[in-house]
């Protein structure tokens, strides 16, 4: 007789299931914001931030002591992911969801070789900024009361249309071109707004001036008071606005446009928001070459 000795492997089963990702309270899906690059998120004068990462939880499912964990997502220009051990992942935002589009950015995960069901992430951002005609009113500066002054009150929209709650901005000037080789305004300041210089409605109020004082200016044309039947042309500038910083050209760029300054008013044109391609807001890049 013929006998066989049968060798059986040692066979290690873990009890799983699929994971399953949750937002930090257990919601089923996550919102934040992409603000060009800005990380962890803004503004230090806020209670509640627009934060640029989020942390979601993993519920592993499964026994096993030292699973295999591995994250992926359908956008990963839009998000990307840091693993935290078997607890879960930090996402930061690289860009934004489409316009319109709702949470169409999906993460999910593979513990042991199961895959878990798409997690829906929207990542928002200052998208389309829209301003009023110029507010104008007599120049105010002491010793400098000729001229004109005149403010536009911005308001801001995120992807899907709502209306944003007050958040940093900085405005950038470049290419200030002046058209008389004796004109000499100087550099026109840029102003930073934080989140308490915003007013109740959600706006915030850029205030042109070009005032001066002193005996007029002889063949350099002098501003005067507010009108808008003048056609000489005075300087241009390229203007450009910043959200979630106050630094120069650093957050999402939401405007920019060429400003002409005449002797009694201004005009900005060349305007381009929302700026889908961010290159055009870029240091360097003029509205009005």
């Amino acid at each position: 007789m013929i006998k066989y000795l049968l060798f059986c492997p040692l066979i290690l089963s873990f009890g799983q299931g699929v994971p399953v990702i949750t937002g930090p309270n257990g919601e089923s899906s996550v919102a934040f914001w992409y603000l060009g690059g800005v990380t962890p998120g803004c503004c230090s004068d806020l209670t509640n931030w627009y934060w640029t990462q989020w942390s979601i939880k993993l519920i592993p499912n499964t026994s096993d002591p030292n699973p295999t964990i591995s994250w992926s997502t359908d956008s990963p220009s839009k998000v990307s992911i840091t693993a935290n051990g078997t607890t879960g992942a930090t996402l930061t935002a690289l860009g934004r969801s489409a316009p319109g589009a709702g949470y169409d950015i999906h993460i999910r995960v593979t513990v042991d070789g199961l895959i878990s069901d798409p997690f829906p992430v929207f990542i928002d951002t200052p998208y389309t900024q829209s301003g009023t005609s110029p507010s104008p009113f007599a120049c105010n500066y002491v010793g400098a009361t000729n001229g004109y002054q005149a403010s536009v009150s911005y308001s801001v929209t995120g992807v899907n249309g709502a209306t944003l709650i007050p958040l940093d901005v900085r405005e950038t000037f470049e290419n200030y071109t002046p058209k008389y080789p004796n004109e000499n305004w100087g550099v026109f300041a840029e102003a930073t707004w934080h989140g308490a210089d915003w007013t109740g409605n959600n706006t915030f109020v850029d205030t042109v001036a070009l005032c001066w004082g002193g005996p007029p200016a002889g063949t350099i044309p002098d501003t005067v008071s507010w009108s808008t039947s003048g056609t000489t042309l005075i300087a241009t500038e390229t203007q450009k606005f910043w959200f979630g910083s106050g630094s120069r050209f650093v957050g999402e760029c939401g405007l920019v446009h060429a400003r002409n300054q005449y002797t009694d008013h201004f005009t900005d044109t060349n305007t381009t928001s929302p700026v889908t391609n961010q290159s055009a807001c870029a240091q360097g890049t003029f509205a009005n070459q």
